[in-house]
């Protein structure tokens, strides 16, 4: 029986969302540590912005491992809560086994084609002859840990869902508190430049790994069999459609990234700024936004059990007021950050390294302020997406999802700066970053009117099963 204080049918919604959210919170900030604290300390060397971009193409394609790991992680940490609502203990433990089974595999693939051929798809998100030897040799070392990586983002949020959200948070600061040490050690100690960040990323990944394993073995509501690794596809099917969503977000900024790439290498030459500029910004942007979204995901992540429980018990109105906190205490934390990362645009920047090249301040610090002066766009079009995830609507959020990325974005972001360089020689570098207000407004708009849409379906779905009980 659970405790009272935590219960997710009859303890007080701020309560559990702070219980569930600020783990979640913590736990993916520092989850984004490892290349954030990489970057720093990198770009803090002796390689300074060249280390920095070099680590900043390697970020789409650790991404991709994330996206696979979440869309199986989640999906089955969101089919946890569900069943749990639902009194269901059997299901969900074959969809955990049957999608590590089939993750596994994933594993196995992305491994090889990473250490194979990593330049190639290095250069597609911009790696230039000056960063691309760098980015190899990080790739390369990395590609050891990835598949303790991707078991461990696995694992997580199914452990979060399992009623332990601070077992979860525990594993993942262990590991990003190593990588600290670590890098500060082989970086600056050892003078392991570019090979020493991604060794010290690596065993702080492993070790990470094997903190959640424990956890994840001693399981309070399913019990892993062997015989469930044979795959059951219609559980793992239900727990896909709970966690695609994930994927999909997760592999926008991937699309974000190789569009950047594609436009920084012909619009870049073009310009005053040349390639590298540009690509060192962007990698110091992306990890700061990510880091920002990583807080306001948190909160979504961490209201998903709360959500799919109160779903699964048919309380409609327990639902309703977790969306409402969700969405106030998120965006309210999105529009702070907001005011501070443009106020303090210099400061924040300098973190990641000096340069004494003016060129690259005038092109990063404009950049920072109009990427994130739209911050709560992109920022409510995620949490609401994760919402409609947790409440089981996978298909609304997964086309507003790809949407954004396809329908929006990718057009304007080659339409714009095309434009721009016809009128302006030398614009279309910077000019393309409007696709992303673009395509965050519109989206927003959409995820908006689904949502009261999503809410009116769920009242009448619970109203009809209310009415056949009664009956």
């Amino acid at each position: 029986m659970e405790n009272v204080k935590n219960n997710l049918g009859e303890e007080k919604i701020y309560k559990l969302l702070i219980h569930y959210a600020l783990p979640s919170i913590i736990s993916m900030i520092l989850a984004s540590s490892y290349t954030i604290a990489d970057q720093i300390f990198v770009g803090n060397s002796s390689l300074g912005m060249v280390g920095n971009g070099a680590i900043g193409v390697v970020f789409p394609l650790i991404v991709i491992t994330q996206a696979f790991s979440y869309l199986f992680g989640d999906g089955c940490g969101a089919y946890l809560a569900l069943c749990r609502g639902r009194g269901n203990w059997k299901r969900p433990a074959k969809a955990i086994a049957g999608s590590l089974t089939l993750l596994s595999l994933i594993i196995v693939v992305i491994t090889v084609i990473y250490f194979a051929v990593p330049e190639p798809f290095l250069r597609l998100f911009g790696a230039s002859d000056i960063t691309a030897p760098l980015s190899v040799e990080y790739m390369f070392m990395l590609t050891f840990f990835i598949p303790f990586y991707m078991v461990q983002m696995f694992m997580v949020p199914i452990v979060r869902s399992d009623g332990k959200p601070t077992c979860a948070l525990i594993s993942t600061a262990a590991g990003a508190l190593l990588n600290i040490v670590l890098d500060a050690i082989f970086i600056f100690g050892f003078d392991m430049g570019i090979k020493g960040a991604a060794l010290a990323t690596g065993i702080s990944m492993t070790f990470s790994f094997v903190i959640i394993l424990i956890f994840f073995i001693k399981s309070k509501h399913f019990k892993l069999q062997i015989k469930y690794f044979l795959v059951d596809f219609g559980c793992v099917y239900k727990a896909l459609t709970l966690g695609i969503s994930s994927f999909v977000s997760q592999m926008s900024i991937v699309i974000i990234n190789l569009v950047a790439g594609i436009i920084m290498k012909k619009y870049g030459p073009l310009s005053i700024y040349g390639i590298d500029i540009p690509v060192s910004s962007m990698a110091i942007e992306a990890k700061v936004y990510t880091l920002i979204c990583n807080i306001v995901c948190g909160i979504a992540i961490g209201s998903q059990p709360i959500i799919g429980y109160n779903i699964g018990a048919n309380d409609y109105q327990r639902v309703k007021k977790t969306y409402q906190l969700m969405v106030i205490s998120s965006m309210a934390i999105t529009l702070i950050a907001s005011l501070i990362l443009i106020i303090f645009t210099k400061s924040i920047i300098g973190i990641f390294g000096k340069s004494d090249n003016p060129l690259f301040w005038e092109f990063c610090v404009p950049l920072f302020r109009v990427l994130f002066a739209s911050l709560i766009t992109s920022l409510f079009m995620k949490v609401s997406t994760m919402f409609f995830q947790a409440c089981g609507y996978f298909v609304p959020a997964t086309i507003i999802s790809v949407s954004r990325d396809l329908l929006f974005y990718v057009p304007f972001a080659f339409l714009i700066p095309f434009i721009s360089e016809k009128n302006q020689p030398g614009s279309g570098v910077f000019n393309w970053i409007y696709a992303v207000l673009i395509a965050d407004g519109a989206t927003s708009l959409i995820s908006l009117v689904a949502t009261f849409f999503i809410f009116k379906s769920i009242k009448n779905k619970i109203q009809i099963e209310q009415d056949n009980l009664n009956n």
